[in-house]
């Protein structure tokens, strides 16, 4: 009597065996037998694929028995992403923008790893935006086939402070660059807390990282930015939001370092007239008195900036308000019609009494403490976490240093987050400002503001 084979398969002898893909290897192709299954993703010859769908996933096939294995998944994305997102997203989509932000999962052997943050720039390398997920496999969770999957899905449910800057769907059109096999001996550091801010080389904030992980070349430093510590580096966010990823338990403790861009006088004046319902014609705005290289205002000092860093509506309406006899009642002035201003010389220099500026850590201070400014943070499995809290400081040896080449002055400060002892699941963190404070401050807004994430070098 013939007994039941022990597992039920399909072959026959006409089959070539399918290879098992060695570890440490680095697949790039997908021509390459060793990848054994796809479903919703075209393979490519020159990449590894590309997403056609929400979920989608690719198999391969790996020597079981290796132990821990660290895997590392590098993803892209291009015009050609732009192009497959537009030909294959859903038609009923009213929020129909590819250019916006690509946020999605990425999940292996039916647990999610990672989360990875992408926003496209022209000027990337190649023209392509890569991003990074890395995770560890420990040897029970390859079985005797070998079998490694790797899955991505979109978020279904992000908050609304976040939809203006995300694509639905977002995997569609995505380019899988290359997977990386190493193993990973029992000396090697953990992974923790993978940072992704946007693009490629993608952050990563363990104080035990692996010498192997970089975390990209550092930010060019503008002039009055202080040196960092020898640990520690900058490494430029695309946008407000960025994407932690838990790995190891650690803290889950980091440092955005904020830098605002002032714009400076005198402003070109327009000779076809007004552009400031308030006068008549739109006047011109004197040099403050730190726009020479080398001048610096540190912050929290406020004698240093006498002269509020005012745009030239603001000038232009004080000077208003003390010909109609009404200064300090009302930041606009009232009446339908402007007062006809004599003709004069296109230069004004108007010898206003004016409050001392607040920094820029003291204008984070303010709006924080009225609740108009705070940081978010989303778990993106669904998991409630809470509030983070937040700590504003100055930056130790910054100067605000005036260029006028370019007519702006910058300052420095920072941002110290804090989510707790343990970080559960992938987390969306966003830097939120209540948008009437915000144009109250003069010269304070997004297109002023960039944002960096301070991480361990190495």
């Amino acid at each position: 009597m013939n007994e039941l084979p022990g597992r039920l398969a399909l072959q026959t002898a006409f089959e070539t065996p399918v290879p098992s893909l060695p570890v440490p290897a680095t697949l790039t192709a997908g021509n390459r037998p060793e990848l054994l299954v796809v479903d919703k993703m075209a393979r490519g010859v020159a990449l590894l694929g590309r997403y056609g769908a929400t979920p989608a996933l690719f198999g391969l096939k790996v020597c079981p028995g290796a132990g821990t294995v660290r895997v590392s998944v590098q993803f892209g994305l291009d015009k050609t992403s732009t192009d497959w997102w537009e030909a294959r997203a859903p038609e009923h989509l009213t929020n129909r923008d590819a250019a916006r932000g690509r946020l999605f999962l990425v999940r292996s052997q039916g647990a999610t790893r990672a989360a990875v943050y992408l926003v496209r720039r022209v000027q990337d390398a190649e023209g392509v935006t890569r991003g990074e997920a890395r995770f560890d496999l420990s040897a029970d969770e390859l079985d005797e086939a070998g079998l490694l999957i790797v899955e991505v899905q979109g978020v279904d449910q992000v908050p609304l402070w976040a939809q203006q800057q995300l694509t639905p769907f977002a995997p569609i059109g995505v380019r899988i660059e290359s997977v990386d096999l190493s193993p990973v001996d029992d000396h090697a550091a953990p992974l923790v807390h993978q940072l992704s801010v946007g693009g490629f080389p993608s952050a990563r904030s363990p104080s035990l990282a692996s010498p192997a992980s970089s975390a990209g070349p550092p930010v060019q430093e503008a002039p009055g930015s202080p040196p960092l510590p020898a640990h520690l580096e900058a490494v430029a966010m695309r946008s407000d939001l960025f994407v932690a990823s838990p790995g190891a338990p650690a803290p889950a403790r980091w440092t955005l370092r904020v830098r605002l861009n002032r714009p400076l006088g005198p402003t070109p004046v327009d000779p076809d007239g007004s552009h400031d319902p308030t006068l008549g014609e739109r006047l011109a705005w004197p040099m403050p008195a730190v726009a020479a290289t080398g001048v610096t205002c540190p912050a929290h000092d406020p004698a240093a900036s006498a002269r509020a860093f005012l745009g030239p509506t603001d000038v232009a309406r004080s000077i208003a308000r003390i010909l109609l006899g009404r200064r300090g009642r009302s930041n606009r002035v009232a009446g339908a019609a402007a007062p006809k201003l004599a003709p004069r010389s296109r230069t004004m220099k108007a010898d206003l009494e004016v409050d001392a500026v607040m920094s820029l850590t003291e204008m984070l201070e303010d709006l924080l403490g009225r609740n108009c400014f705070r940081v978010e943070a989303v778990g993106l499995s669904g998991i409630w976490l809470p509030e983070p809290s937040i700590v504003v400081r100055s930056v130790e040896d910054a100067a605000c240093v005036a260029t006028p080449s370019t007519s702006v002055v910058t300052e420095l400060a920072e941002v110290d987050l804090d989510l707790g002892e343990f970080l559960p699941e992938p987390v969306l963190i966003g830097a939120l400002f209540d948008q009437v404070a915000m144009r109250a401050m003069p010269g304070f807004d997004h297109a002023s503001l960039s944002w960096e994430l301070l991480v361990p070098t190495g």
